[in-house]
């Protein structure tokens, strides 16, 4: 793909492809060639929308502790039978819930790329916390960051996204100003000039004051005086 850089969001289909691509442990430059993106989104996309697995079972056996290997606390059970703690087989004498040290272990892989546990081979039974990237959860959970956002500017999603598609080439390349794209594109856009200087006020879209040449000239206002 020749998109690389077009400052687009990532796609639904694109999420797919990053979990499969994951999942075959393709690392973050392979994945951005394919989805035409640069291996930065790609890590800012995984460590925003990576989710911690829970167990199924609150019964299942107890995540490793830090201090499993020196571990040498005894009768936290009150009964003084001399055994270590960590290998008592007694009911309801899990070290995670009877020794007030426990910590639990995290896995030193989840620290760097690709900080989740797609592609790892122990996934099914490895008994640390463990962290996945789903297509499905990434993309409704941008969904409701964009529309929350959003709330309040009287526009659908799909409006905004073509009123940024084609404001940004024009702003960002082009170097047109607000006037001149409202002179060949209002009926395009549907609203007004005040309202869309108000949109790129707010951040609504991916252009920013900066972007407009002449915004950055102008002086901030002063405030009224009170009388």
């Amino acid at each position: 793909m020749n998109n690389k850089g077009n400052r687009k969001h990532l796609t639904f289909e694109q999420r797919v492809e990053i979990e499969k691509s994951l999942t075959e442990n393709k690392s973050f430059a392979e994945i951005g060639r394919i989805i035409g993106k640069d291996s930065s989104t790609i890590s800012k996309e995984v460590r925003l929308h990576a989710r911690v697995k829970e167990r199924p079972d609150p019964g299942y056996t107890n995540p490793p502790c830090i201090h499993r290997k020196k571990c040498k606390m005894t009768c936290l059970c009150d009964e003084q039978c001399g055994t270590m703690c960590k290998i008592c087989k007694k009911q309801n004498m899990r070290c995670i819930d009877v020794c007030p040290a426990y910590e639990t272990a995290e896995c030193e892989k989840l620290k760097k790329p690709p900080y989740v546990c797609n592609g790892c081979a122990k996934k099914s039974h490895c008994l640390m916390p463990r962290m996945f990237y789903s297509s499905k959860y990434a993309h409704d959970e941008y969904r409701s960051v964009l529309v929350d956002s959003r709330v309040g500017i009287n526009q659908t999603p799909e409006s905004i996204q073509s009123m940024n598609d084609l404001l940004v080439p024009l702003i960002r390349d082009k170097h047109q100003s607000i006037g001149h794209i409202y002179a060949t594109h209002a009926e395009e856009l549907g609203c007004s000039r005040r309202t869309l200087y108000s949109y790129i006020n707010d951040c609504v879209f991916d252009i920013r004051n900066g972007d407009l040449r002449r915004s950055v000239r102008y002086k901030k206002r002063r405030k009224p005086t009170k009388a």
